[in-house]
């Protein structure tokens, strides 16, 4: 049983907090990004963009934290 919010299973929880950790690594790797810590060639995954990559993994955890709040 979850003991922070109790009418949540417990993979709906791992799921909005990996997910909202995603969107957060995401945010904090774009905020680099732009201020010149991390180029953005960084990020290319076979031949795609680094933005595309990023854009990836924010919409990556936003997918999973909706899978997280959805109930039956």
């Amino acid at each position: 049983m979850n003991k922070v919010d109790p009418h949540r299973k417990v993979w709906q929880s791992v799921a909005i907090y990996t997910g909202i950790a995603m969107i957060i690594a995401s945010s904090a790797l774009a905020v680099a990004t732009i201020l010149g810590f991390v180029e953005l060639k960084a990020f290319e995954f076979v031949g795609h963009s680094g933005l595309r990559s990023l854009a990836g993994l924010a919409v990556g955890g936003c997918v999973t934290a909706a899978i997280g709040f959805w109930d039956e």
